[in-house]
């Protein structure tokens, strides 16, 4: 019990978890036993311990840690992906989109190719 203890107090002074109060910590939590330190993991435990707080800011505006887990949510669920080990291809410049793409990949557990968009045809 005073293992479970210690590493508690380890996330909570690193940050990685939150103290704001006992639902949000056990929500935190759930999402972090759930997803792991994988970027999905990473971006439901920050909507569950701050889904106010921003997480995204671009041209287009704001996007909160709730609003790009949730859009994340959306877009992996459309992701038709096969087999075990699924690799996804993102050929894209810099934006929200890409970002987006990055979290909903992780939350499918699919291996994220990144493709410059200064490459060739033949490159690609």
């Amino acid at each position: 019990m005073g293992h479970i203890r210690d590493l508690t107090g380890l996330l909570l002074r690193t940050g990685l978890l939150f103290g704001g109060g006992p639902r949000r910590l056990v929500r935190q939590m759930g999402t972090l036993r759930h997803w792991g330190t994988t970027l999905a993991g990473l971006v439901a435990s920050s909507a569950a311990r701050s889904p106010s707080r921003p997480a995204l800011i671009d041209d287009e505006g704001v996007l909160t840690f709730a609003e790009v887990d949730e859009r994340a949510a959306r877009l992996a669920a459309g992701l038709p992906l096969h087999g075990p080990r699924p690799r996804v291809g993102v050929l894209c410049r810099n934006h929200r989109g890409m970002a987006l793409t990055l979290v909903a990949c992780s939350r499918r557990g699919a291996e994220v190719v990144l493709l410059n968009t200064g490459f060739g045809t033949g490159q690609i």
